[in-house]
């Protein structure tokens, strides 16, 4: 049977009913009927259609639907479309009628899921996607809830980002969502732990999963229902995984992708909030740093083989509480790692030492120096946790922090950096001039990307479900959002940010002509997943910066390939990686819009040098080396590395005198780098 619908558009003259395409019972129905082609207000008396709505790949899993009514849509241009039964004549006895909608576009024997959506409000649905002009969409309601009639709407939305949810019934639970590569494929995977169980959705090249479930030797029981941190602990080409739990940790070790081992050893309490990875005593192997809740924050020591250890000597950090956020960042461009602690006691009065933001600044000699209030970074209200990105690329890291009760010192804090030179960084709060609101406070989650791929990192705050958009100009345009956190990665291989949070998932379907460029890291003498690199990136557009990162955020996992964004610029003159070992390589005009894997080392020769002026003395040295030289050498960073390739110092030149002192006798090089040029030169400690 056929139904008319009928279409409201309200104009100055008053209000016009236009008979427009009926309903139909099936997909084939509708494709011979007259389609939709004008945004406005439909009405279907019932939904009684005899074939239902195809689920399968659609998000909506959901059974129990046998009718349906089918409309074909045509847009007459390439916009942002929203559909949506959320008004005000859908509710009955308090309640919206309960709608399941879903959107297809293809030929009816082939159909290609676009969106889908149950409860957007209430019981109602709304989707919104990117149209193409003259491209056949179908739009399907059915009775899985109610074959009651209602209204929808189809509208012109404004929005500058758009997201199609998808249910991944495979998971299930509240534990945070991971994506991250777990096959070596350099596709990420997306991950969940939960009851003893390991659940993977691999991505295969065309986009979709294949699904498997592991169990693992037992977890007993420690799910990351705190955090997830994913890396290669024994640097074998996989991932392996840290579960950060109530009471303690576990280590998940992946055994070539087809099985996986968890280590239950580390029995030492610890009520874990943010797991990270790092190399934090730069040996070249990754180590995990987990805060603690109510103590002392636990260091993980690496011990070549993929062996953790808890050693609070590796990073002694304050013997304080209140820890929930830990992030890995070089605020300071002295191309090394630095640890940033977000810091939220609850019920404490303005001033309490354990909820003022720490800054452990790392002194290139595996040591760390607490620094947090000379750089104006001790943000004392409650926060959870804080974003580290270049957020105006002007080459520096900014931060924002989210913070989460009211008083009288509760904000939220924008910090831009104000970087002197290499290694000497303060940071001023301008919150009040970049759009975002101080007051809106409560957020936990707290990450940031380039989701439009303008080039502009944007921020993605718990924050009412906000995205703020970046303007390039440290403003920010808010966007809401139908979901408020989860991972983010491109979980499809497109060129653009994902996002999935807990059992959905959130394509990315913003239609721009932005070009993009993504990067994967394979370390040598740094980890194998390079953690801790910094990448680099100039062009016409300047300079862009991300860092590789496992753990960011409050609770969730992103991938570890870089992402970046570049608007309509259709060119990269550099790219430069500076690796965790020291190491530096650069690829000149990459191509864009494609993902490049890159070798530690592989570039080397590539490197420019200093003037042949350069002299060091004494040579050997017992104490102190020398650096002669035409040229003004104060600031320049210099790196020092034993015989076998490891980083022992590096800092930045006060004088033209290094104190070598510290070091055992044997062979070195000494590197500096200095006005982009650099120069290595061989000298022996005795």
């Amino acid at each position: 049977m056929k139904k008319t619908l009928t279409l409201f558009l309200t104009v100055n003259l008053g209000l016009f009913v236009l008979n427009a395409q009926v309903s139909s019972d099936s997909c084939a129905e509708a494709d011979i009927e007259t389609p939709i082609t004008t945004f406005g207000t439909y009405t279907v008396d019932q939904i009684d259609g005899n074939m239902a709505s195809p689920d399968a790949n659609c998000g909506n899993s959901e059974s129990g639907a046998d009718k349906s009514e089918w409309y074909r849509f045509i847009p007459t241009s390439n916009t942002s479309v929203t559909i949506s039964s959320n008004l005000p004549q859908n509710i009955v006895s308090d309640n919206y009628i309960d709608t399941q909608v879903k959107v297809f576009e293809g030929s009816c024997d082939a159909l290609i899921c676009v969106a889908s959506n149950d409860d957007a409000a209430g019981r109602s649905s709304e989707v919104t996607f990117q149209a193409t002009h003259n491209t056949t969409y179908y739009i399907v309601w059915d009775n899985r809830w109610d074959p009651r009639g209602f209204d929808f709407e189809l509208t012109e939305s404004n929005t500058q980002l758009v997201f199609n949810s998808e249910n991944l019934s495979f998971f299930d639970g509240e534990q945070e969502s991971c994506i991250v590569d777990m096959n070596n494929d350099f596709l990420d995977d997306i991950v969940r732990v939960s009851d003893n169980q390991i659940n993977i959705s691999f991505q295969n090249p065309d986009g979709s999963f294949t699904e498997e479930t592991f169990d693992p030797t037992i977890i007993q029981q420690n799910v990351p229902d705190w955090s997830i941190a994913a890396g290669d602990l024994n640097n074998d080409g996989y991932n392996d995984l840290l579960l950060a739990g109530a009471q303690r940790v576990t280590f998940v070790y992946n055994n070539n992708g087809t099985s996986f081992t968890a280590d239950n050893s580390q029995t030492d309490y610890i009520f874990s909030q943010r797991s990270t990875f790092a190399d934090i005593n730069n040996d070249g192997h990754l180590d995990a740093f987990v805060c603690h809740d109510v103590d002392q924050s636990h260091p993980y020591l690496n011990d070549g083989m993929g062996n953790l250890t808890l050693d609070k000597t590796l990073i002694e950090t304050a013997n304080l509480s209140g820890n929930y956020s830990a992030i890995w960042i070089d605020y300071d461009n002295d191309r090394d790692n630095d640890l940033y602690i977000t810091k939220c006691k609850q019920g404490s009065a303005h001033g309490d030492i354990e909820r003022t933001n720490l800054m452990y600044r790392n002194n290139g000699d595996g040591s760390y120096t607490e620094v947090a209030g000379d750089i104006g970074l001790a943000d004392n209200a409650q926060s959870w946790s804080t974003v580290f990105e270049d957020l105006d690329n002007d080459g520096d890291l900014d931060a924002f922090v989210v913070n989460h009760s009211g008083g009288p010192i509760a904000a939220n804090r924008y910090y831009k950096n104000e970087l002197i030179e290499t290694g000497t960084a303060t940071f001023t709060d301008i919150i009040n001039d970049t759009g975002i609101p101080s007051d809106d406070l409560g957020a936990w989650e707290n990450v940031a990307g380039d989701f439009d791929n303008d080039g502009y990192i944007d921020i993605f705050s718990e924050l009412s479900k906000e995205m703020y958009l970046n303007n390039g100009n440290n403003t920010f345009t808010g966007e809401n959002l139908d979901f408020d956190e989860g991972a983010i990665g491109d979980i499809d291989n497109d060129g653009d940010l994902d996002v999935v949070q807990k059992n959905k998932l959130y394509r990315n379907n913003t239609l721009n002509d932005n070009n993009w460029f993504k990067l994967n890291t394979i370390g040598v003498a740094s980890n194998k997943n390079g953690i801790g690199s910094r990448v680099e990136i100039t062009g016409a557009f300047g300079i862009q910066i991300r860092e590789v990162r496992s753990g960011e955020g409050f609770s969730h996992m992103n991938s570890l390939t870089t992402h970046f964004g570049l608007g309509t610029n259709t060119a990269i003159s550099a790219l430069t990686i500076y690796w965790p070992s020291g190491t530096i390589d650069i690829i000149f005009n990459p191509d864009i819009n494609d993902t490049l894997t890159v070798v530690e080392g592989e570039t080397l020769s590539l490197q420019k040098s200093l003037s042949e002026d350069l002299i060091i003395y004494p040579n050997p040295t017992k104490q102190y080396l020398n650096l002669n030289s035409t040229r003004n050498l104060n600031g320049a960073l210099y790196t020092v590395f034993s015989a076998s390739g490891k980083r022992v110092l590096n800092n930045k030149l006060q004088s033209n005198k290094i104190d070598v002192s510290q070091l055992s006798s044997g062979y070195y090089i000494l590197r500096l780098m200095h006005e982009g040029a650099i120069k290595s030169q061989k000298f022996i400690k005795q």
